[in-house]
């Protein structure tokens, strides 16, 4: 299983929540999450599937800001790893309560074929106002397992 970190930073004098690729230096509040992308496997609920799931947790927060997060399952059977199934987005603010991903939060499903497979997890970073600040801004890649089905 792989770890990540996605910071987001927000900007008291404008008002906007900066991506990593944006921050600028009069920010404040950073919010650092973290985030695990576990090596695809078999399914242990959908008979014949090949999984990837994740996990996250950002820490409270005075400034709450949105953060999306998209499970990948790509398969690696050429070069280069492409996209085999998209799991669904969740989009979740964190605020004064911080916010947790669960596995069933960040997961894709697909048929198995034996082969070579790893998660990927894009991100996305959104204002309270739900205006995008940085779209995509991020995504983390897992390792590349064997799955033999």
């Amino acid at each position: 299983m792989d770890s990540f970190t996605v910071t987001v930073q927000f900007d008291p004098k404008t008002g906007k929540v900066y991506a990593p690729d944006d921050i600028k230096p009069q920010g404040i509040n950073f919010s650092t999450c973290y985030f695990t992308i576990a090596n695809a496997h078999m399914s242990s609920t959908v008979p014949g599937a090949v999984k990837v799931n994740g996990t996250g947790n950002c820490p409270s927060t005075k400034e709450p800001y949105q953060l999306e997060a998209t499970m990948v399952l790509e398969s690696c059977f050429g070069s280069p790893c492409s996209a085999y199934k998209t799991g669904s987005s969740s989009r979740k603010t964190v605020g004064a309560a911080g916010q947790k991903w669960f596995n069933q939060d960040l997961n894709a499903f697909a048929t198995c074929i034996p082969g070579h497979y790893r998660g990927r997890l894009k991100f996305a970073a959104y204002g309270i106002d739900g205006v995008a600040v940085a779209y995509p801004f991020y995504d983390a890649v897992g390792n590349t397992t064997f799955v033999g089905c």
